[in-house]
């Protein structure tokens, strides 16, 4: 059995509808770069919704911290317009006269 990279459970528990602090992170899957995480996750194509939360810190101080929430699913955006190499492949030069 092989085992799941924090990526991976973060992934999975996001994509269960769950919204995640780095608070939550470091406690459930001992996580202690949650916003490097999420930029995998965006990377991997995944829309991230992130707000802040006002939370009380280990001295009963209020603070904000990011909370983030699974979107949806979507496939990278791919740029259409190439236009430097696609102008070059058609023999076209973009330099000024």
């Amino acid at each position: 059995m092989s085992k799941l990279s924090k990526h991976d459970m973060i992934l999975a528990y996001m994509q269960k509808g769950n919204a995640i602090t780095q608070g939550d992170a470091l406690s459930m899957f001992g996580c202690g770069r949650l916003a490097s995480r999420i930029c995998d996750i965006k990377e991997a194509g995944y829309a991230v919704d992130s707000k802040l939360i006002k939370v009380l810190d280990r001295d009963g101080k209020e603070c904000r911290v990011a909370q983030y929430r699974l979107i949806e699913k979507q496939e990278p955006v791919r740029s259409v317009f190439k236009p430097v190499l696609a102008g070059a492949q058609m023999g076209l030069s973009f330099t000024e006269k």
